[in-house]
């Protein structure tokens, strides 16, 4: 029998949204229906420790983009030398941070760490009202995608930017236009995957839960 794979899933619970605590229950249980078995930390030391883990990936479920010199340099060390990363939603948020100010939502950077953004490959601008929009895949000749149909997704849309990728989904917002929803590129050795879906638990459901498995076990060298 092959083993499963073997996931960290680093999330936080700093903020009222994306709350690890909530939302890691069902997201582990969408995982493991696909063959993943993820176990959930909020502990960012563990990054820079990855390259000598057992994981097989790390699959990321943060909004604070914000991590030490250490654990960034551990975290890209580990996908550069065959690793697997697969950003999930809030991910992307890369000048999202805790707010100084315990009155304000979140706190902002000046401006994204262009290291974490070159391995998600892009990164969140904004986005509008949670809405159902459709879910296009638009290369069904990758292994993430082969044989997959559009759905749809009630969901956070995102408006994103992204770099040198192959983008494998989109979608039609009346507000954002065409955009990206799902997209694949290498990383040194290693393979990144993101999915801007995740807000919600339904977005950890159906056809947005295979879509994440199996980015997941291609990033992570199971496809």
């Amino acid at each position: 029998m092959t083993q499963n794979l073997q996931a960290l899933l680093l999330g936080g619970t700093a903020f009222p949204f994306h709350d690890i605590e909530e939302l890691g229950p069902h997201i582990e249980s969408a995982l493991s229906a696909e063959g993943i078995d993820a176990e959930t930390t909020t502990d960012r030391e563990e990054l820079a420790t990855l390259p000598d883990s057992d994981y097989d990936i790390l699959i990321d479920y943060t909004t604070d983009s914000k991590m030490t010199d250490a654990q960034l340099s551990g975290l890209l060390e580990f996908v550069e030398s065959g690793g697997g990363y697969a950003g999930v939603h809030g991910a992307a948020a890369l000048e999202t941070t805790v707010p100084a100010d315990p009155d304000d939502v979140v706190g902002e950077r000046e401006e994204p760490n262009p290291e974490l953004e070159a391995l998600i490959g892009g990164r969140f601008i904004q986005h509008p009202e949670p809405e159902v929009f459709d879910v296009r895949i638009v290369d069904s000749h990758h292994p993430i995608t082969i044989n997959r149909e559009d759905f749809q997704a009630y969901d956070e849309p995102y408006e994103v930017v992204t770099g040198d990728v192959r983008v494998l989904a989109r979608m039609d917002h009346p507000d954002l236009g065409d955009m990206p929803v799902a997209w694949v590129q290498s990383y040194g050795d290693g393979r990144s995957f993101y999915t801007a879906l995740g807000h919600f638990r339904s977005s950890f459901e159906g056809e947005a839960r295979a879509l994440l498995g199996a980015g997941v076990r291609w990033a992570g060298g199971r496809a």
